[in-house]
């Protein structure tokens, strides 16, 4: 009775109970798809993945070579696995454009990556942000720390980053994957270049 002098009718309880909670059945898988080191959400629309890796690698050189390596253009270029142009300095930040396939979405990275943090020849922080156009995105940050061990360095790394779009959608198991065996690769490069 009270709305009829407004003019509108009051929805039943039940029709838009069920519309306000299906659309968020969509918009959060559920708990099985969830890891403590990797979580897979959605937010308006677009697949995101969240990972976080830390690892850590001996390298036969010491703790100034491979600080100095970290740094240098030249070294980088050669050792980011698809990296097909890479310029800048660790002031500016550096300017790379990286080509690679993530199980079978191949694209073209273009991105910048800030140093900051610095205290030679014992830690570093990277972040940056790639954008590989319809493939989606990729950003986040890389705390690295130097440890002078009897065989040379040992360097630990702790990766958080982000991965949007048509990459997210591969899963957390192709990405995680992925992102160590370009861990492995640069580092297994890193030590045998000199900057």
């Amino acid at each position: 009775g009270m709305y009829r002098g407004l003019g509108i009718a009051p929805l039943p309880i039940g029709r838009s109970r069920r519309q306000s909670i299906r659309p968020r059945l969509f918009a959060f898988p559920s708990a099985r798809s969830c890891s403590s080191r990797i979580k897979r959400y959605s937010l308006s629309q677009t697949e995101r993945l969240t990972m976080q890796i830390t690892d850590s690698r001996d390298i036969d050189a010491d703790r100034a070579t491979v600080y100095a390596a970290l740094l240098s253009p030249e070294v980088l270029n050669a050792c980011v696995p698809g990296c097909k142009e890479l310029s800048g300095n660790p002031e500016d930040g550096f300017e790379a454009t990286v080509v690679q396939k993530v199980g079978p979405v191949k694209a073209t990275f273009k991105g910048l990556v800030q140093v900051s943090n610095q205290n030679a020849p014992e830690s570093l922080t990277l972040s940056g942000e790639g954008k590989g156009g319809a493939a989606g995105f990729a950003k986040g940050g890389a705390n690295v720390r130097l440890e002078e061990i009897e065989s040379g360095t040992r360097l630990h790394y702790d990766v958080d980053a982000k991965v949007g779009g048509k990459l997210a959608q591969l899963g957390s198991r192709i990405i995680d994957g992925f992102a160590k065996k370009m861990a492995d690769q640069f580092l297994s490069l890193i030590h045998i270049s000199e900057p």
